[in-house]
């Protein structure tokens, strides 16, 4: 199953959502909530997830609690707000018995000039689950817009696109699904031509650094360099020194 949700900012502390799922009841439903964050709530949020996790141990941990707290608050006052009418609480009915093998995308603008919303916050009340940790997959979907590479190449060059790979095994038999591909999608017809991916192998910082020295070298630099990657934890021990602890952050 899918959900799609598409943000539809009115203005910077309201805004409109449409609801959809992919099922054969084709159930869709849309209303609009009022949702801002405060100076101190994006300050908290950005301490949590950048500063706090250079330095995850005494005395930044006093922080946690009350960062925590706020952060459930936000993702349920979400949460509260996308599926607020009789349609959309409907719509999640459907969707909670079946959210581990759903994919949620959610559709909105581009940064610039709007709102920025912390939708992987969204948690169900009821249950406690946070729909970005708790469904199959949850994506951003980027901006509805064709992009012109013309003005970026120069004229009769193509844009040239370095990807850089570098995802763990996730068992026999999982799909290679090439991020190339998807790019494409959201180039028009003229520009796709112009445009030339080149992917690192291997997806080490050395080998990032000698293809962008020799590509500099050789006059054509890349102009842009997309990596596409996640990682895990292994073997990680919490309770060993402070450094032992720091390295799994870095």
């Amino acid at each position: 199953m899918k959900l799609k949700i598409e943000h539809h900012p009115s203005s910077p502390d309201r805004h409109r959502v449409e609801l959809s799922i992919d099922d054969d009841s084709g159930t869709k439903s849309g209303g609009e909530f009022d949702f801002s964050l405060t100076s101190t709530d994006q300050e908290r949020l950005r301490w949590y997830w950048e500063d706090f996790l250079d330095y995850p141990i005494e005395p930044a941990t006093d922080e946690v609690p009350e960062a925590e707290r706020r952060i459930e608050e936000i993702g349920t006052e979400l949460f509260q707000g996308v599926f607020r009418d009789s349609a959309a609480s409907q719509l999640w009915r459907q969707i909670q018995p079946r959210l581990a093998s759903t994919r949620i995308e959610i559709s909105a603008p581009s940064p610039q000039g709007s709102p920025q919303i912390p939708w992987e916050l969204m948690r169900d009340p009821a249950t406690g689950a946070v729909l970005s940790s708790s469904a199959e997959s949850f994506v951003r979907l980027p901006s509805a817009i064709e992009v012109d590479a013309s003005p970026l190449a120069g004229a009769g060059d193509s844009l040239r696109v370095l990807t850089l790979l570098s995802r763990p095994p996730c068992g026999p038999g999982d799909p290679f699904r090439f991020p190339s591909v998807q790019l494409l999608k959201f180039l028009n017809a003229e520009t796709r031509g112009k445009v030339r991916f080149s992917v690192l192998r291997p997806p080490t910082f050395g080998q990032l650094s000698s293809v962008l020295l020799e590509a500099e070298a050789m006059g054509e630099p890349y102009h842009v360099v997309h990596i596409d990657g996640y990682g895990v934890f292994s073997d990680v021990d919490m309770n060993g020194t402070p450094e032992e602890i720091l390295k799994y952050y870095r």
